[in-house]
């Protein structure tokens, strides 16, 4: 113990316990190293586990998609608009065989027009809910130009 002036600190410990040896000191520097790793790979988990958390969050995404089930209004080619039904269907062609089945129709149906008289060709191109017109090949006509 060495004393000195200052009134806050009046006595000083030198040497013996209070200065670090070299074993210490390299001991403290391995504790340094040892934390930064620590703190790098608690970094690299969390992005991990966030990247994991996004991808889960996507897969569940997949599983609430829409389904490709469309359910329109379909009517018979040169009938009229409300003597038609509902129809649902995942595909054209499923479509298709539901309007012979719904619409009672005595030849199967071939193709579908919007209610403008659009050819319909993809499957894509058939919103829910939209109205169809199904023809058994016949072109587009209207009940109008059917009853004259």
């Amino acid at each position: 113990m060495v004393p000195t002036q200052s009134p806050l600190q009046p006595v000083v410990v030198e040497g013996g316990w209070t200065e670090q040896t070299q074993e210490e000191m390299k001991l403290m520097e391995l504790i340094r190293q040892t934390e930064a790793r620590l703190s790098e790979g608690q970094e690299r988990q969390s992005r991990r586990s966030l990247i994991g958390a996004l991808c889960k969050a996507e897969r569940q995404h997949s599983l609430y998609v829409a389904p490709r089930v469309k359910r329109v209004w379909a009517y018979q080619n040169g009938g009229r608009h409300a003597d038609g039904t509902y129809v649902q269907a995942g595909a054209l062609s499923e479509l298709l065989d539901g309007c012979t089945v719904r619409l009672k129709m005595s030849h199967p149906a071939k193709t579908l027009y919007t209610s403008n008289g659009e050819l319909i060709q993809s499957w894509d191109d058939i919103e829910r809910g939209m109205a169809v017109c199904v023809s058994a090949g016949h072109g587009f006509i209207t009940s109008k130009e059917k009853s004259k």
